[in-house]
């Protein structure tokens, strides 16, 4: 069996005379620590991070693995609630808020007031909290139809647009040739572009294959629904001989925001504040497939498991600073 390989590989060398008589607690932790001291002598193996800094790593993970009841490790899943220290979850949420914040001004500043561009920002982090959410990173990875599933959510999509717009249109009927049908237009665009995305990203078994999968597969569709979404708005200001480029740009930034964008920034924002903090190393999957080498890890798909329930509850037990 495992346990027997990682005893074998622990006490190489080593007769059974040699070995501790203690209880089967402190047997199974010397035999672990055994096993993780001897992993880091092995000749095979090319020393790319330190010791040190390999036990921090895996111990840090192993506490969140064990915190959240998780067996196999994927990048892609790491979620904000992982940011324990009160300072780092402020931290993830002011810098979440203020991306927001600068969209909206590179946007909206030249064509609103600054009360209206307040107002209009409210009404964007509400929108954000409600169909995002903050402390929840969901990729967009892949794409299927879902039949009723996919055809209420973009009625859904389309509804909350049209009412957004509408509203919008009321609220800035000053300006000059901006007219309720323009307001709709925009929303509905906007609304069908959300409503295909919320759609067709529902719940269901995905195949993982790489490290990341999701995000990366994310970002692509980031892009596509980002110029779906352009596509949309600026024959919708053609059509209405309205300001092309603008809502172009508009369309642009919601697709690629709705269509995975807001995954890949929330994700990024938390790997760099656990990078910083010097819980994981700046290339993750590197340091991963480091860890499969040093045979603490096994690699599945594009997720990692400890290679024992055991070690997992072992490192678990550590201290960071070990």
């Amino acid at each position: 069996s495992l346990i027997l390989t990682i005893i074998s590989l622990a006490y190489q060398g080593i007769s059974i005379e040699e070995l501790p008589s203690r209880s089967n607690a402190e047997l199974r932790e010397h035999l672990f620590n055994a096993y993780i001291d001897r992993m880091f002598k092995r000749r095979a193996v090319n020393i790319v991070y330190s010791q040190e800094k390999v036990k921090k790593w895996l111990i840090w993970l192993a506490k969140q693995m064990v915190r959240e009841s998780e067996t196999v490790f994927l990048i892609e899943r790491m979620q904000p609630t992982w940011l324990q220290r009160k300072i780092n979850n402020i931290a993830y949420i002011v810098t979440l808020l203020m991306i927001i914040f600068l969209l909206f001004w590179n946007l909206f500043n030249q064509a609103l007031l600054s009360y209206e561009l307040l107002i209009l920002l409210s009404f964007g982090i509400l929108y954000f909290w409600r169909f995002f959410g903050f402390k929840t990173i969901q990729t967009v990875s892949s794409l299927r139809w879902l039949g009723k599933y996919t055809i209420n959510r973009v009625i859904i999509g389309i509804t909350i647009g049209l009412i957004s717009g509408l509203l919008f249109s009321l609220f800035r009927q000053d300006i000059i040739n901006y007219t309720i049908v323009r307001g709709a237009m925009a929303g509905l665009s906007l609304g069908l572009t959300l409503g295909i995305v919320r759609g067709m990203t529902g719940p269901g078994i995905e195949e993982v294959t790489i490290p990341n999968q999701g995000i990366l597969l994310s970002t692509k569709n980031a892009l596509i629904f980002g110029l779906i979404a352009a596509i949309l708005m600026s024959l919708s200001a053609k059509l209405l001989d309205w300001y092309l480029i603008a809502w172009g740009q508009y369309g642009l930034i919601f697709g690629l925001a709705v269509g995975g964008g807001e995954a890949c920034v929330k994700h990024f924002i938390l790997r760099v504040i656990l990078y910083f903090n010097g819980y994981i190393p700046w290339n993750y999957a590197r340091f991963l497939d480091y860890a499969t080498q040093l045979i603490f890890l096994q690699k599945v798909g594009g997720g990692y498991i400890f290679i024992h329930r055991l070690l997992l509850e072992h490192f678990a037990r550590m201290p960071e600073n070990s």
